[in-house]
């Protein structure tokens, strides 16, 4: 079975995604079990539509469910392109979104009611490049999230070790389901089934820098600024955040070509990116603040949260509380819309 570096290479960074949600309350998804809405299809994990069935390897379920809402399931799409993302992938991912959302399953002997699970499904697509302004457009039109990775410092490590490698290096008789499996055990202690691991001759060595840097990581939290804008936060390495406060002052700092997230005492403790175009869009939309852009200072940007999954396996929330002038700094590295 032969398939390309690409392809490769986003498999690989969709187990890192999925292995830094974790730690922030999601349970990635390794066998459907007893539940309707997915199956193990003939080229991996298959989630069912209203129309049709669609793969889909990297799926987390949120530990939390909110208040009269149905359990959140988030489709996690991971791209390691050489070039921007476009509008293509985008569109295929928000029609499967859209229909995966659409599909009401029934079960058999209950004279038509649906049955009893149902989920609010997201779809997040994650990449090592930008994404192109059409498909950023197009991604706030669809409600489907972009989260690139390109300028968040901390991931670097792990982003350099999987360019590293390459499909022509690994045997035509391992499959990218195989060397999923392999990285899901590494990371999560956990397989897809009917697991399908077996030898794999010189995975592990190939893969091994990618499963230490990923280690050294060890954090990833999706915040929503604004309560709607994504930024995934990577902890910097020496940040144990077993230690940080349930609440603490940050400010957001542009620094050497990253975004950063400083403590009280100007100390990066999280790395992220932002889909600048779409920055744009929630901004003039009003989104991101209830008085405008023009006076963008506090209410909805003040505060956000994250989870994180503690040793005890229960869910901490952190509140972070956003230093006043942090919106001037971002304003000033994104540009008004007039200039891209």
């Amino acid at each position: 079975m032969s398939y390309s570096d690409e392809q490769l290479r986003g498999a690989i960074l969709e187990e890192g995604v999925l292995y830094l949600l974790k730690w922030s309350g999601y349970a990635p998804l390794g066998s459907p079990g007893l539940d309707p809405t997915f199956r193990n299809g003939r080229s991996g994990l298959e989630v069912r539509g209203r129309g049709t069935w669609h793969q889909s390897d990297a799926i987390a379920d949120f530990r939390v469910t909110p208040p009269f809402g149905h359990p959140i399931r988030l489709l996690v799409e991971a791209k390691f392109l050489s070039t921007k993302i476009g509008l293509s992938i985008i569109r295929n991912s928000a029609g499967v979104l859209k229909d995966v959302t659409e599909n009401w399953v029934f079960e058999a002997g209950t004279g038509g009611l649906p049955a009893r699970q149902r989920y609010h499904y997201l779809s997040a697509v994650f990449s090592a490049t930008e994404f192109t302004g059409p498909a950023q457009e197009y991604a706030y039109a669809q409600d489907v999230y972009l989260v690139p990775l390109a300028r968040s410092s901390f991931i670097d490590p792990v982003i350099n070790a999987i360019s590293e490698v390459s499909a022509a290096n690994i045997s035509e008789q391992v499959t990218i389901a195989q060397v999923r499996n392999f990285l899901r055990q590494q990371f999560l202690g956990v397989t897809f089934e009917p697991a399908r691991i077996g030898p794999l001759p010189g995975v592990e060595v190939i893969l091994h820098e990618v499963i230490v840097s990923c280690n050294e990581l060890r954090y990833g939290a999706i915040a929503m600024f604004g309560g709607r804008f994504p930024a995934f936060l990577i902890a910097a390495p020496d940040t144990d955040i077993m230690l940080l406060p349930d609440r603490i002052t940050v400010r957001i700092r542009w620094i050497d070509d990253s975004w950063f997230i400083e403590d009280q005492n100007g100390r990066p403790i999280f790395s992220f990116d932002l889909p600048e175009e779409l920055f744009r869009l929630y901004a003039d939309a009003g989104v991101l603040n209830r008085q405008g852009v023009a006076e963008m200072k506090g209410d909805a940007m003040s505060n956000f949260y994250a989870y994180q999954l503690r040793h005890d396996n229960e869910l901490r929330v952190m509140q972070f509380h956003l230093d006043q002038d942090w919106f001037a700094e971002v304003r000033e590295k994104v540009g008004p819309r007039h200039r891209r």
